[in-house]
């Protein structure tokens, strides 16, 4: 039994550092300019970062998101710049940030493992059908 949880830990924190990388990839916190260990130098010249390169899948929704958090943050310092107790970096604005990224990020860890779990599933169920077509076909002969 110890083994079994061994394994599942060790899968779960495997799927977690593939996650990581993943989260870090699609929102642009991965460098795709460094040199990697892999035979591709340089990720920017094969992936596109979708987060803040221009004509990313991600960059217009962000671009807004950018804008009413400047907004609210411009509003809130206009309103309580006279207040002395105020203190900017613990601001609506940026707490409603650090809330969207922690929403973002289990969002996105959700979606990875039911990808993965979606996965798995279609090649199980593949794998199944294309057996039972070649029995069939093998039968049929």
């Amino acid at each position: 039994m110890e083994d079994k949880d061994y394994f599942l830990n060790d899968v779960k924190g495997d799927l977690e550092k593939a996650f990581e990388g993943y989260y870090d990839l699609t929102f642009g916190f991965y460098n795709l300019n460094a040199p990697q260990e892999k035979k591709i130098r340089n990720l920017s010249k094969v992936v596109k970062n979708e987060f803040s390169e221009k004509g990313g899948k991600l960059y217009e929704i962000f671009e807004e998101i950018w804008k009413i958090k400047r907004d609210i943050y411009d509003l809130e310092y206009e309103v309580k710049k006279d207040n002395k107790d105020f203190d900017v970096d613990n601001g609506m604005a940026v707490r409603i940030c650090d809330l969207y990224d922690d929403v973002m990020r289990e969002l996105g860890k959700l979606m990875f493992m039911y990808g993965i779990g979606y996965g798995k599933n279609l090649e199980h169920c593949l794998s199944e059908f294309t057996s039972n077509y070649t029995e069939e076909k093998n039968h049929g002969e």
